[in-house]
């Protein structure tokens, strides 16, 4: 009987595994599930060693714009980060946890490692940032100072393609470092339709 119960136990398991396996490879392969997308708001941080007064601004019709300033009031070395994303299927601002989220580390290795890659080519073209050098690091060119952006285009392919439409919020949490406790958040909410 318990031979039994084990082999059921391992089958379950394999069988999740694989139900597991084929979702995650299948969901590249999703046509998109959403047309558009409206940056709702966004909560700046006033306070901290990163301040931020920026607005989602509509460029034309179709092309959505982030226009304002961000202010480094400490090292960047000195700075923390995390992101957590939550989902409202049906927009209603009850949003829940996703199992995504950019856990606790440096700002600058999120600088690095996302930011230069995806962001501040676009960034360096409508905004005084620093410019950065071909395979160098772009977080020792951030000093104290503040940088005021004309209006960053924002693309939509920052969305995977099976993202549901709904309303989403991202929280990004800045600590000091070695500090547990959260310095400041900022907060964006996003809606795809």
């Amino acid at each position: 009987m318990i031979e039994l119960q084990s082999k059921m136990w391992r089958n379950s398991l394999f069988t999740l595994t694989l139900v597991v396996v084929a979702n995650c490879i299948s969901l590249s392969f999703l046509p998109k599930q959403w047309t558009y997308m409206d940056i709702v708001k966004i909560q700046n941080t006033k306070k901290g060693a990163l301040e931020t007064d920026v607005k989602p601004n509509l460029f034309n019709r179709t092309t959505l714009v982030i226009r304002g300033t961000f202010t480094i009031n400490d090292d960047i070395s000195n700075i923390d980060v995390d992101v957590k994303p939550f989902y409202s299927p049906l927009g209603n601002n009850q949003f829940m946890l996703m199992p995504y989220m950019w856990r606790r580390s440096p700002l600058c290795d999120f600088l690095n490692q996302y930011f230069q890659k995806y962001v501040q080519p676009e960034m360096e073209r409508v905004s005084d940032v620093p410019r950065a050098v071909k395979d160098q690091p772009v977080c020792p060119l951030y000093v104290k100072n503040t940088y005021t952006i004309r209006g960053y285009h924002v693309p939509e392919d920052i969305f995977p393609n099976y993202f549901q439409p709904g309303s989403y919020k991202c929280e990004i949490n800045f600590y000091t470092a070695n500090v547990p406790e959260i310095q400041s958040t900022l907060v964006v909410i996003i809606k795809l339709y």
